[in-house]
């Protein structure tokens, strides 16, 4: 649960493990959120989209809010390409799934 009160779906997590037999969104990236910012922004700005879809309890300011922290935090990273690692990676897979389920492509 993050400062404002959301938290993460764990069941919305099966989704990006469709094809993962590791599981590693279900398993791994929870661990690592905890010591990745830019991995524990994006899976919080995936879980207030989800949670605007579907109980309309989040705000958008705060789905934007989320999303503008992640970006502000993903951006300097791929800049730097000798920072790219697996949880960046991660972190632009979640975000992606945020457009899609934004709508923006």
């Amino acid at each position: 649960m993050d400062d404002n009160g959301y938290s993460v779906d764990p069941n919305s997590r099966h989704q990006l493990d469709l094809c993962d037999r590791d599981k590693s969104f279900e398993t791994i990236i929870p661990q690592r959120a905890g010591t990745c910012e830019v991995l524990m922004k994006a899976i919080l700005a995936l879980a207030s989209m989800h949670l605007v879809h579907t109980t309309r309890q989040v705000k958008l300011v705060d789905v934007e809010r989320h999303r503008d922290a992640c970006t502000d935090c993903l951006h300097p990273l791929l800049r730097e390409k000798r920072v790219f690692n697996g949880d960046i990676f991660a972190a632009c897979i979640i975000m992606r799934v945020w457009e899609e389920i934004n709508g923006r492509w």
